[in-house]
């Protein structure tokens, strides 16, 4: 399966589960900090709040990465670059090695979904019999997601 597609389909995967329920407005993001940039994220550690969590039962006429900010997609995409930065491949599945959000600097509501979406990945693999290999979360794929920009403009909340 080339990048392009793993890329995607573990996007989809992730966008699809979303947060249980609203988020909590008491664990954000300093909202003065709107950058579009992963890596300026990424470098300077910022803490990713759980603001950018959405609702899944919530009825939408469009996916949800269309309603999506610059900033909180480059939000997003840090918080994936720090979590799947700790997953290695045991035994045929991924796991995590961070146990938190806290050791990665994020909310736990978005450490909670990006759990989630790894046991999603995990179980769709095992459920297709996927050989699994390193490939899927492989440095390449970490550094695109590093190296993201979005449009500051797109898709204002």
């Amino acid at each position: 399966m080339s990048l392009i597609k793993k890329t995607i389909c573990l996007f989809l995967i992730f966008i699809s589960i979303g947060c249980a329920s609203k988020y909590d407005r008491n664990d954000v993001t300093d909202p003065e900090i709107t950058s579009t940039s992963v890596r300026y994220y990424i470098d300077n550690n910022i803490y990713i709040g759980s603001e950018i969590c959405y609702d899944v039962n919530e009825k939408r006429s469009k996916p949800i990465a269309d309603e999506m900010s610059g900033a909180t997609k480059a939000k997003w995409s840090a918080a994936m670059y720090r979590y799947y930065s700790a997953v290695e491949l045991r035994d045929g599945k991924y796991v995590c090695r961070v146990k938190n959000g806290a050791e990665i600097n994020m909310a736990d509501k978005v450490y909670d979904m990006l759990k989630s979406n790894l046991d999603e990945i995990n179980n769709w693999l095992q459920k297709n019999e996927v050989d699994v290999d390193d490939t899927y979360i492989s440095d390449e794929y970490l550094n695109m997601l590093m190296n993201s920009e979005f449009d500051s403009d797109e898709h204002p909340e």
